[in-house]
């Protein structure tokens, strides 16, 4: 990440905080039925088909214990779609779409992305992504800069994984399918207290006093002996006037007018525009604990979505699983009475 700064934790960062808690709360509630229903999914998928109640009945039952046997169909389709998927992988491919378009530069674009790809070992942030869409509706996968070795200061672009789904949120008003128009984003991380102050030194350790007496009431970011602190990315909007000049060149009006003296094209328009700038911050509920600016213009952290049906305004998610749960239970319930008989 690029340059950390201090942050002091005054009255202007409690009100941040304040901000990123109701905008955490409003993630979970309005993301809680799809992840019960890929939490279910994966459990199902995980050969725990049997309801609870039924079970206990058949194991108990005064007459002698009564098979509850899994014959497993769900795995062999759900890793057929993901083959699928990892023999036809999506590639980034930069076109020259206009006149002023240079197709050696294209290709030099194209080169240098299918190096980041491969050295960011990208196919499986992809993968894993996309076998969390098959099999419970939803998955992500990340872009971030790390720094080339211990005594560099050049930063390669890397895209990584998110294995835990569970851990990462996005603005629930985002429209697109990759959420690449979300205004803020979360990924959470549930570590040792010990680890926690290790990593973060006096920080850490002021974070884990903090929640003893400013923070008891967020009991979702901390335990005994774990916490939870987030990265959490937001957008800020910046508005700028931009010119269109003569030469067919677009330029910041406030840069236009701070070269005086120079001879330039004619102006042929002029509009108000909006500059994203993306945030980055490290945080738990009650400490700021480091911050940086992200280079890109969207939240780097992006969704792969399997089945979406938007009922009234609320999207419901599902992969390949949650729809054959319960043709899979007969089959399971059909086959332990035949066994039986």
């Amino acid at each position: 990440m690029p340059t950390e700064k201090e942050v002091s934790n005054d009255e202007k960062d409690n009100e941040f905080l304040k901000v990123v808690r109701d905008r955490y709360t409003l993630c979970v509630e309005a993301d809680r039925d799809n992840r019960e229903r890929a939490k279910e999914a994966l459990a199902f998928r995980d050969l725990d088909q049997w309801d609870e109640k039924t079970k206990a009945e058949r194991e108990n039952d005064p007459e002698g214990a009564r098979p509850c046997l899994v014959v497993d169909k769900l795995n062999q389709h759900v890793m057929q779609v993901v083959n699928d998927g990892r023999q036809n992988r999506p590639q980034i491919k930069v076109r020259p779409v206009d006149d002023n378009a240079d197709i050696e530069t294209a290709k030099i674009f194209d080169g240098i992305l299918r190096h980041i790809q491969y050295r960011s070992n990208a196919d499986i942030a992809y993968d894993t992504a996309f076998e969390c869409a098959v099999d419970g509706g939803f998955g992500f996968w990340r872009i971030l800069t790390e720094y080339c070795d211990p005594m560099s200061f050049e930063q390669d672009i890397k895209i990584k994984r998110i294995r835990n789904r569970f851990s990462t949120y996005l603005d629930p008003e985002r429209q697109e399918p990759d959420g690449s128009d979300a205004k803020y984003g979360f990924i959470l991380y549930k570590v040792p207290k010990s680890e926690f102050k290790k990593e973060f030194g006096q920080k850490g350790e002021y974070a884990a006093e903090s929640f003893d007496h400013e923070g008891k009431e967020f009991t979702e970011w901390y335990g005994e002996d774990w916490i939870v602190y987030a990265e959490y990315f937001w957008k800020e909007v910046k508005k700028e006037k931009i010119l269109l000049l003569e030469d067919g060149s677009v330029v910041k009006k406030k840069d236009h007018e701070e070269s005086p003296g120079i001879e330039k094209p004619a102006i042929q328009a002029e509009r108000e525009t909006e500059v994203p700038r993306i945030r980055w911050r490290k945080l738990t509920a009650t400490t700021i604990l480091e911050e940086a600016e992200w280079a890109g213009s969207s939240i780097p952290i992006y969704e792969v979505i399997g089945t979406e049906i938007d009922i009234e305004g609320r999207p419901m998610r599902s992969g390949l699983i949650r729809p054959a749960m319960d043709a899979q239970r007969v089959d399971n319930y059909s086959t332990s009475a035949f066994i039986e008989n």
